[in-house]
């Protein structure tokens, strides 16, 4: 037993956050005991704030808080009370105090923040009372940022080195937060996580759970404002309010043609994929031979594989034939895998 399951919390906090009428309640998705968790919900449904609250004044154990890049933890450390403050759950009971990238409730640490990009020079920080780690707007939508290289595996190291100092307790569990700008991202097509009808479903043997979030009584609120009259039968509305993705389609995902024959293959991470044709165009495909010659990143070549290199093919060929619109995808794993590492080694 922690001190962490002796400390008074607040109950009725929590109490006032799940009886609101339309914000988001997380306590089904963790009710599946997932150890990986991935939130898709509409802007503005109160996914950040039930996790902010729920971590800061109600969960037993500290908080792992976390962004992609380092740039933005200062500003997420200074800004996290100032909602919850404006919206009376900080009462004049809590002293809430911040050193560093460190949160403190009563002189106790309760949410430490942490930028993705650099969690590998953190690997010797002993995390022991962590219970919990959440990546807040894991879902990139900024034209002028991207996922970091093998980020997938990064979140990994950093949970095991979190779960290393806890031999005696449960393992931590993570939840990444996004706006459902696209269903394909890092994570989907590193776990092979593909769309599905429905709000909840498990993956890995229940390892990894996925929520897809909508509340009618919040789109209709939404859709009754003058911003959501200005929207009104727009893709963007889809988005904005009715959790529907608002950059995926269908559009180039086309399987090969039989006659089509494999030019070269790369593999990204622990995935192998063959770039094939069929005279006119390029097929990136989940069909692949180990035998044909095989690119991969600089920093992770195996034996007798070619480095990727901006400026050369395959990535040339990828570029042109994207730029032409002769570029298809098996599915839209593949379309979000080749995409990424267009962006990735382009110069």
């Amino acid at each position: 037993m922690t001190k962490y399951d002796e400390k008074p919390f607040y109950p009725d906090v929590m109490k006032k956050l799940t009886e609101h009428p339309w914000r988001y309640n997380a306590q089904r998705l963790m009710s599946y005991g997932a150890m990986l968790n991935l939130l898709y919900g509409g802007r503005g449904v109160g996914k950040t704030f039930f996790f902010k609250v729920w971590c800061l004044l109600v969960a037993k154990g500290e908080t792992v808080w976390m962004r992609r890049y380092e740039n933005e933890i200062r500003d997420a450390c200074d800004k996290f009370c100032e909602d919850l403050i404006s919206e009376g759950y900080i009462g004049e009971d809590m002293e809430i105090e911040q050193d560093g990238n460190t949160i403190l409730l009563n002189g106790e640490p309760r949410i430490h923040f942490v930028a993705l990009s650099i969690s590998m020079k953190k690997k010797s920080v002993p995390y022991p009372n962590v219970n919990w780690i959440v990546f807040d707007e894991f879902i990139e939508t900024r034209v002028n940022r991207n996922y970091l290289p093998n980020e997938a595996e990064m979140l990994l190291e950093f949970i095991s080195t979190v779960n290393r100092y806890r031999p005696d307790r449960q393992e931590v569990r993570t939840f990444l937060i996004g706006n459902k700008v696209s269903w394909f991202n890092e994570y989907t097509a590193y776990f092979h996580i593909e769309p599905f009808e429905g709000q909840y479903k498990t993956f890995k043997n229940g390892l990894i759970c996925v929520e897809n979030y909508a509340n009618r009584d919040f789109e209709n609120k939404m859709k009754e404002t003058r911003f959501g009259q200005l929207i009104s039968g727009t893709k963007y509305e889809k988005y904005a309010i009715e959790n529907q993705s608002l950059r995926d389609t269908s559009d180039f995902i086309k399987r090969r043609p039989q006659q089509s024959w494999l030019k070269v293959c790369i593999r990204v991470g622990p995935d192998t994929y063959g770039i094939w044709t069929d005279g006119s165009k390029l097929y990136f495909s989940t069909d692949y031979d180990p035998h044909k010659r095989t690119y991969a990143d600089r920093e992770d070549l195996h034996e007798r594989e070619i480095a990727l290199k901006s400026g050369e093919p395959p990535i040339t060929w990828l570029l042109e034939f994207h730029r032409l619109g002769m570029l298809c995808f098996d599915t839209g794993g593949c379309k979000t895998i080749a995409i990424n590492l267009m962006m990735t080694y382009f110069r």
